[in-house]
Order: C-alpha cells, then sequence, then structure tokens
C-alpha cells in the first residue's frame, strides 16, 4: 500500500473477518490456519477507498484512485478514476 491512502472504517480482508488490526491480520491468520498464500493487492499513491469496500487478489488500483462505498473490485482500476458498484466499474476521470 503505498502513501496517502486513506480507507473508511469497516473494511476489512474479504477473506478473514477481523477484530485485529490490519497489520495484525495475516499474522493472526498465519498463527491459527498456517501460512496463507493469496495474489497481492497493490493500492497506489493518494487513493480513497470508500467504506465497506472489497477488492479481491491480485487487483491493482492506480494512483489518485477513489472507490466508491460498498463496490467490490475484481478488474484493476486504471490511475486517477473513480469506481463504484459490483462489481466496480470506472465512472469517471479525477482529472482531464
Amino acid at each position: 500500500m503505498a502513501q496517502n491512502v486513506f480507507i473508511s472504517s469497516g473494511t476489512h480482508q474479504y477473506d478473514y473477518v477481523p477484530s485485529l488490526k490490519i497489520r495484525e491480520q495475516d499474522k493472526k491468520y498465519c498463527e491459527d490456519h498456517g501460512k496463507f498464500y493469496s495474489n497481492p493487492i497493490e493500492i497506489g499513491d493518494d487513493c480513497w477507498l470508500g467504506i465497506n469496500v472489497v477488492i479481491t487478489p491480485g487487483t491493482n488500483i492506480g494512483r489518485g484512485c477513489v472507490i466508491g462505498a460498498n463496490a467490490v473490485v475484481t478488474k484493476n482500476i486504471a490511475p486517477y478514476s473513480v469506481a463504484g458498484g459490483v462489481p466496480a466499474k470506472v465512472l469517471k476521470k479525477r482529472l482531464p
């Protein structure tokens, strides 16, 4: 995860219901279930993720994106896009 990424409260990994901080979730999951391997999720610099956003493994959210509340991101989102929906689709660009 890059710098200046804002994740609204109520967000978490879709495959593990947490009662832990995000930084502690992977460690706790591995302690409970052994090593867990998944495709990485990349979130670019200066992104904003609304509440209850789900990001599937292997997805890349480009720099400067805004992802609307309750969106399910299943495909890569190009830089400076505004996306939302289930599944998430690019609605517009932040910059001309």
